[in-house]
Formats: structure tokens, C-alpha cells, sequence
């Protein structure tokens, strides 16, 4: 089982991967364009099952339309993640 958190911006997107272990797998800085997140993601193996987070701003659905166009070999399960809760978490991690 893959992760991945994904901060989106309007001008670029950071992509960051962990496995199981919460070992660190990759993570990058990308445009935000349809090939870059699909390149991302098929870096991965095909059979590995892979859940990914994005805080529901206002432009995230188009990364819903990529992730759910990718191949069926690739499937990346993207969950919406509310951003005030977000920062109430990420205060208590601390």
C-alpha cells in the first residue's frame, strides 16, 4: 500500500509518497497539468494498491478527473480532505 499527500497550488503541485512503514518513497514539485501527475503516479508499480489525499480547494476535481482516467493497471484512490480540519490535525501531531 502506497500514500501519497498532495498540496495543490495554482501555480505547481508537491506530491509526497509513503509506503506501509511510513518509509519515505518519492515526492516532487510538479506543474499542475494531466501528463505530470499521470508520469508521477506510473512511476509506481502497477499491482501496488495507492490512496491519495488533496485538501478540497476550489480546483481540485480536475485531479480527480486525471487520477480516475489513469489506466486500471495504476489505480490511485484520491479522498478529499477538509482543510480546517487539516490544520486542527496537523496542530495536534505537535
Amino acid at each position: 500500500m502506497l500514500y501519497s499527500g498532495i498540496d495543490l497550488h495554482k501555480r505547481d503541485l508537491v506530491i509526497a509518497t509513503m509506503d506501509a512503514a511510513g518509509h519515505s518513497v518519492a515526492a516532487k514539485r510538479i506543474k499542475p497539468k494531466g501528463q505530470a501527475v499521470r508520469t508521477y503516479f506510473e512511476q509506481f508499480p502497477p499491482e501496488s494498491e495507492h490512496r491519495a489525499v488533496v485538501d478540497a480547494m476550489r480546483s481540485w476535481y480536475w485531479l480527480c478527473d486525471v487520477l480516475r482516467t489513469m489506466s486500471p493497471t495504476t489505480p490511485v484512490m484520491l479522498t478529499l480532505a477538509n482543510p480546517g480540519r487539516l490544520r486542527a490535525i496537523s496542530a495536534a501531531a505537535r
